[in-house]
């Protein structure tokens, strides 16, 4: 009989957590859908180490599913704070473009369509989770900070995806050469 992988079914809820959130994004019931879907993210990573269950399927599903919860952070940011939004809209646009060209760089070099799961990529997706959580309580600075840590973190990512040639989703770093 086949081991369920609680990780990915977890994973699978945030998916569907962060497409529920849609129905309730100009409202406050949003923030519940979100802030769970962020607290499974952090779940499952956890119950994969901890069930010792991760899987390439489940680190492809949880790219996935973070590229998923980020886009609805800029949904909600450009339909709750629109004049932010277009205030920043250039450089969201690059950056949007060179992670759509890594992701395609690292599906034409190994056939899968991932993101590396590294140190800069989880503060980045911490920092961009936050931004629905805390917008209130924080002015335009936090917004500049977290355009310019995602600069650096997709320019590392574009170079971990042109240097290697050896598939590791886990990555930690560029700079980093012993992973895992």
């Amino acid at each position: 009989m086949k081991k369920i992988n609680i990780p990915n079914i977890v994973t699978l809820i945030r998916i569907i957590l962060v497409a529920v959130s849609i129905f309730f994004i100009r409202s406050n019931h949003f923030f519940i859908f979100y802030i769970l879907a962020g607290l499974s993210d952090v779940v499952d990573g956890f119950l994969a180490r901890k069930l010792k269950q991760e899987t390439i399927l489940g680190a492809q599903l949880d790219s996935f599913s973070d590229f998923f919860l980020f886009s609805i952070t800029i949904i909600w940011i450009s339909v709750n704070k629109n004049e932010l939004v277009l205030g920043y809209i250039t450089i969201l646009i690059v950056l949007f473009v060179i992670k759509l060209i890594v992701i395609f760089i690292n599906y034409f070099k190994y056939k899968k369509m991932f993101i590396v799961h590294t140190i800069g990529n989880k503060a980045l997706g911490f920092l961009i989770f936050l931004i629905p959580v805390i917008t209130n309580f924080v002015n335009d600075i936090y917004y500049f900070f977290v355009l310019v840590f995602a600069s650096l973190v997709i320019l590392e990512e574009l170079m971990i995806s042109i240097k290697y040639n050896d598939f590791n989703i886990n990555r930690k770093s560029f700079f980093i050469d012993k992973d895992r």
